[in-house]
């Protein structure tokens, strides 16, 4: 009969296993996605407030003035996002059209 695998001890190790290492340590070649968060989808956003990773946004107009100013300053942030000048009516209709994105049954608590 053949040995049996031995299962690696967890508990005598230093590492924790349910948390991953930052990129940077686990990959050098990706240090730049530190502080990179996956985008979820923008259907029904309008009712998902607060925003961002943390909930430090309260609402979508504040959301569009943030990236507006070129986002967040970080290391990691992508070169494609810098400051662009919008009008009072601009931000207003990126609004609205965020707020498209929710269908009617949503609002109503139906599912789509």
């Amino acid at each position: 009969m053949p040995a049996r695998a031995q299962a690696p001890d967890l508990i005598a190790s230093k590492r924790d296993y349910r948390r991953p290492p930052p990129l940077a340590v686990a990959n050098p070649a990706l240090a730049g996605l530190n502080f990179a968060f996956k985008t979820p989808t923008l259907r029904s956003v309008a009712l998902r407030a607060p925003y961002m990773h943390d909930g430090s946004v309260a609402t979508l107009g504040d959301v569009v003035k943030l990236y507006e100013k070129g986002g967040i300053a970080r290391p990691s942030r992508s070169p494609l996002l810098f400051p662009i000048g919008l009008t009072d009516r601009e931000r207003l209709d990126l609004v609205a059209f965020i707020e498209s994105l929710t269908g009617k049954d949503e609002v109503q608590g139906k599912a789509p």
